[in-house]
């Protein structure tokens, strides 16, 4: 009889523990669908019952990923001097946001210090996003649980216009296409649209032995199509300042750069960049990162090659 009531009693006990964890995991799971669902969505926009959620996103680089409107790197001026194969992996850090991409980029010398080619991408983007960054950037619920996009591709032709031997200082023309390739815009991960830009960069060497200092500024401008119902684009002052250290097989460059859109919706980003490189032969290996600034929530790092041939 005793060994019949202390069995009761642990049968008893373990459905106590069983109902207890079930009715937890039924209140988490409860709370996740909470956060992700219709209704969810409708409170956190305050949505008129009729407009699409793509209006909701605002297409500004303060409230979208990293690679969606990224500031362009530095113009210096000059045209590469060889075929250029880059590949590299980099590291977006902002609270609520960590992203990883791979960069690819090809440039081609169509016609040697006159014209050449570029075309550069990012073919895909791992994120993890916190709860308040996916309410402050009213991303659609649908989008919810993503955590893998596609990136943009873009086309760069380089026209090389002065040059210092002839000119005593490099400008070069550069005009860019972005072509609308990338996926979720409902996740506010990219933008899915068209955009261009064109800058004129200038540089000026001074060299004594191994060692070259090579400073160089950048003025352009920055244009990409929004979601706005009252304003199809946004305009943007494309503007940087660089300067590269050389000496012999290696290279330090460091830059600011940014651009200011016209809305001040969050369209005012800059970064400071830095970046060591080691020169092997044929290939470059670089280490390099970014600190960044105004509506540039997100700090980077980036670790790649390229290859000269």
């Amino acid at each position: 009889m005793f060994q019949e009531k202390k069995s009761k009693k642990g049968l008893f006990t373990k459905r106590v523990v069983r109902y207890a964890l079930f009715s937890l995991l039924t209140v988490l799971f409860a709370g996740r669908l909470s956060a992700q669902d219709h209704e969810w969505w409708a409170n956190n926009v305050n949505w008129d019952g009729k407009t699409n959620w793509s209006r909701y996103i605002i297409s500004s680089p303060r409230f979208m990923g990293p690679n969606a409107l990224p500031i362009q790197l530095q113009n210096d001026g000059l045209i590469a001097q060889r075929n250029t194969l880059l590949l590299s992996g980099n590291f977006h850090f902002t609270e609520g946001d960590q992203t990883q991409n791979p960069r690819l980029s090809f440039d081609y010398i169509l016609v040697p210090e006159v014209i050449s080619f570029q075309l550069s991408m990012v073919p895909f983007e791992h994120f993890s996003m916190s709860h308040a960054i996916k309410t402050e950037r009213k991303i659609f619920h649908l989008f919810y649980d993503r955590e893998f996009a596609i990136g943009d591709v873009q086309l760069h032709t380089n026209i090389q216009i002065l040059e210092q031997v002839k000119h005593a200082i490099n400008a070069r023309l550069r005009i860019a296409y972005r072509f609308p390739t990338s996926s979720l815009q409902g996740a506010a991960r990219f933008t899915d649209a068209p955009g261009y830009y064109f800058d004129i960069g200038l540089g000026k060497a001074f060299a004594k032995n191994n060692f070259q200092i090579y400073p160089s500024i950048m003025m352009g401008f920055y244009v990409w199509q929004t979601n706005r119902a009252d304003q199809f684009q946004n305009d943007a002052f494309l503007y940087g300042a660089a300067i590269d250290l050389k000496w012999k097989a290696y290279r330090i460059h460091s830059s600011f750069r940014g651009y200011a859109g016209y809305l001040d919706d969050g369209d005012r980003p800059a970064t400071v960049d830095m970046q060591f490189a080691r020169q092997f032969s044929d290939f470059e290996v670089f280490l390099g990162g970014g600190i960044g600034l105004w509506d540039n929530l997100y700090d980077r790092l980036e670790l790649g090659a390229n290859y000269q041939f």
